[in-house]
This record gives structure tokens, C-alpha cells and sequence, in this order.
């Protein structure tokens, strides 16, 4: 399962490090990262993979949906990183959290099964899918 977030990951780097986020043109602005992860091992993977950026960044992790909901009403995120699988309910539910928010946020799903991800497309068709 790790080996498949880290390709996942240095996908996401790339994708990160070809745009970089400018608040004045000159000045990087942290990257805030909300990550809703409930494996302690998978978290401290995200943070080793994002910290290579070599970039200023806040990363929030949350375990629950309420935790999640909590923080989108509390501050900006640049992007959302999201397991798909948690306890009790998944990225899915959190998915649907943004949307309800009208929040325009970068949504990617992470997932260590490829059975979890052949789940979305019956749920969300593509043009709402960002993951």
C-alpha cells in the first residue's frame, strides 16, 4: 500500500513544484495542506514525500468528518489530501463536505487499494471527480 502512495506522491510533487505558489510575485506562500488521514504511517509518508519540495508549507491532518468540516469552516486550504478509506466513512462523504461548502479546493484522493478508487466513478461521475 506505501509503495503505491509514494508513486501517487512524486506524481503530486511534480504537479507541485511546476507551479509555484507566489503571493507577491517574489514572496513563496506556504502551501497549506489539509490531509484527512487516519494512519499515523501513511501521514508521516505524506509529510516525508511533500517535504523533498523544498517549498514553505502547513500541513493539517484530521482523522474524522467532523474534524474535516471543522477545518475548511476555520482557514484556506490550497489543497485537500484524502485516503479514501477511514473509519467510519470515506473521501466520498468528505468529497461531498466540500461541495456543500461551495469550497473550490483541489481534491486528491489517495488510496493503497485499487478496489477503493473503482468505487468513485459509480458514485461521482467524472467532470465532479478530481482524483
Amino acid at each position: 500500500m506505501l509503495v503505491r502512495k509514494a508513486c501517487a506522491f512524486n506524481s503530486l510533487l511534480v504537479a507541485l513544484q511546476s507551479k509555484p505558489f507566489l503571493f507577491d510575485k517574489q514572496t513563496p506562500v506556504p502551501l497549506c495542506i489539509l490531509h484527512l488521514e487516519d494512519s499515523d504511517q501513511d501521514h508521516l509518508l505524506v509529510k516525508r514525500e511533500l517535504s523533498r519540495l523544498n517549498d514553505p508549507m502547513e500541513i493539517l491532518r484530521v482523522e474524522t468528518l467532523a474534524g474535516f468540516a471543522q477545518a475548511l469552516d476555520e482557514r484556506f486550504f490550497s489543497v485537500i489530501l484524502a485516503d479514501y478509506k477511514l473509519a467510519g466513512f470515506t473521501a466520498l462523504d468528505a468529497w461531498q463536505v466540500v461541495v456543500d461548502k461551495k469550497k473550490r479546493i483541489p481534491f486528491i484522493l489517495l488510496s493503497g487499494a485499487i478496489g477503493e478508487l473503482e468505487q468513485a466513478p459509480a458514485r461521482y461521475p467524472a467532470h465532479h471527480r478530481s482524483a
